[in-house]
């Protein structure tokens, strides 16, 4: 259920848990993933990957003032997350980032990049974050 929670943040393999909960109807809410391993995950458990598709309401540009509902960030070096992974996850309806960084997405650009991205989430101003 969605109740009481305002975000998921998934990484890694928590990146994976989300987009199978997006897939199951565990969550349906505003979604970040990092460096999810959703591909590896699949193969690991000789699954069909997650079918998911972010409501209409929640892609950019459609009725909710350019807001996305899930994000994901991918690094360009990351060879837990291959490339495959951007389109399949456009095609689920993410706003995907595709950062110069490794599978820890630890770069300062990054983590700027992440920021702002998780403030857009809970609309709120980097002001007012704790």
């Amino acid at each position: 259920s969605d109740e009481g929670f305002d975000l998921v943040v998934g990484f890694s393999w928590g990146g994976g848990v989300a987009c199978w909960l997006l897939d199951e109807g565990g969550w349906s809410g505003r979604t970040l993933l990092l460096a999810p391993t959703v591909f590896a995950m699949a193969s690991a458990s000789r699954q069909a990957l997650p079918q998911f598709e972010v409501p209409r309401c929640h892609r950019r540009g459609v009725g909710n003032g350019g807001e996305a509902g899930l994000y994901a960030f991918c690094a360009s070096a990351d060879p837990f997350c291959p490339s495959g992974q951007v389109p399949y996850l456009r095609q689920r309806g993410a706003e995907v980032r595709v950062v110069r960084d490794a599978h820890v997405l630890d770069g300062a650009h990054t983590w700027e990049q992440i920021k702002r991205s998780f403030e857009e989430l809970l609309e709120i101003s980097g002001t007012d974050m704790l």
